[in-house]
């Protein structure tokens, strides 16, 4: 496991933070010169769209490591499978989100002219989120982590271009959204022609092939699928409940839950990779899972200090009131982060089902909880909620590794 303390595991760990930084930046600008309304038109946008594409990115990017690891399947067959499948999903998002554009920008109190133009890039956008996905599962996947650094820093710098070009030139934030998918399109285009992918129309006659590698992505995809919704199901209530606005401060404080994540995530993926080639003894997983709990501990305390000047200094005193909020999160994120590695080896032994189960559980619970302590204690109940689900989470999780 030695592979996982050393180089590739602090490349793709400050690549998360150099990334993690850029986006606080982004965040910043946007209050500054849009408000907490703005942000949270942002934020809910951003959120929407993520939800959408993890859940129509149908887990082909896992499908995608996995076969290529196990050497059944070339990188040209995966991304063949890849291409046919998004035009498809296109065809269908087109007429979905015309139709509904109304509503959804009415929840977010979106109001700007060319509704029809914003909802036709965010079906660009969905596409771009989920090749993206499918590029950097496989570049961790592989091991090639300056390919997946150089992503990550690509597509944050989209987004933060964007947004400067909004405030240059007096947009609506929202339109950030357009230009961040048109960039993103050129961006795609770039990544194919540098990896020198190619068509293989063959692959598409492999019916069983095709069956094997499509079943597969879906079983591990329920549990992303489930988690996306879960861990978006905060926004959703959140606005209805509180509005648009307390919803742009509460994407603030979730900034200190991304950073505590940003530690086991910088390992999940190479472990996912490394998983499907080698299975690793108990011993050697729980060694790994205690040092994620110490690493993360050190820095979630450090942060449980530095959270309320942080918020006062670059948000404005507007926003410390979010600051227990974000304790409450950070525990959470310590827990939810180090549950993690269960997950990833469930899913390399193909057990993806039991991540689904726990998924399903937690959610059910989380989103009761939600519901209950956000009429009570407003903000910080969600907080609560996201607190209790993550423990939930970790026994659940801990229970099904044990039994397989």
């Amino acid at each position: 496991m030695i592979i996982f303390f050393g180089k590739k595991v602090l490349n793709v760990f400050f690549s998360n933070w150099i990334v993690f930084f850029i986006d606080f930046f982004i965040g910043v600008l946007i209050v500054k010169f849009f408000g907490s309304l703005g942000k949270g038109q942002f934020s809910g946008l951003i959120a929407f769209i993520g939800v959408i594409a993890a859940i129509l990115s149908l887990g082909l990017n896992n499908s995608k490591v996995y076969y290529e690891n196990k050497k059944t399947i070339s990188k040209d067959n995966s991304f063949t499978i890849q291409v046919f499948y998004q035009i498809l999903i296109t065809l269908f998002l087109f007429p979905v989100f015309l139709i509904f554009k109304n509503e959804i920008a009415s929840f977010l109190e979106i109001d700007i002219y060319y509704l029809s133009l914003l909802f036709s890039f965010i079906v660009f956008y969905v596409n771009t989120q989920i090749i993206f996905l499918f590029f950097n599962t496989g570049f961790l996947g592989s091991g090639e982590v300056n390919k997946f650094r150089r992503l990550k820093l690509f597509i944050v710098s989209i987004k933060l271009i964007s947004v400067l070009f909004c405030i240059y030139f007096s947009l609506n934030i929202i339109y950030s959204i357009i230009l961040i998918a048109f960039l993103e399109i050129i961006f795609t285009y770039y990544i194919i022609v540098n990896e020198n992918l190619s068509l293989e129309i063959n692959i598409t006659r492999n019916i069983t092939q095709l069956k094997e590698y499509f079943i597969f992505g879906i079983k591990a995809n329920m549990t992303v699928v489930i988690n996306n919704i879960i861990r978006r199901f905060d926004y959703f209530i959140i606005t209805s409940f509180l509005g648009v606005s307390v919803l742009g401060k509460y994407s603030v404080a979730l900034i200190f839950f991304t950073l505590v994540l940003s530690i086991p995530q910088a390992i999940h993926g190479l472990l996912f990779g490394e998983l499907t080639r080698k299975q690793k003894t108990k011993k050697q997983i729980f060694k790994l899972i205690a040092a994620i709990l110490v690493i993360s501990l050190l820095l979630g305390s450090v942060l449980m200090i530095i959270v309320r000047p942080f918020l006062s200094i670059f948000y404005g005193t507007d926003f410390i009131e979010v600051a227990p909020v974000s304790r409450v999160l950070i525990i959470a994120a310590i827990i939810q982060g180090s549950s993690g590695v269960f997950k990833v080896s469930l899913i390399s032994k193909d057990k993806s089902q039991f991540n689904n189960y726990e998924q399903i559980i937690t959610g059910v619970f989380q989103i009761i909880f939600m519901i209950t302590l956000i009429e009570k204690f407003n903000l910080i109940g969600v907080a609560y909620a996201i607190l209790i689900g993550s423990i939930i989470s970790f026994i659940l999780r801990y229970l099904f590794y044990e039994k397989n």
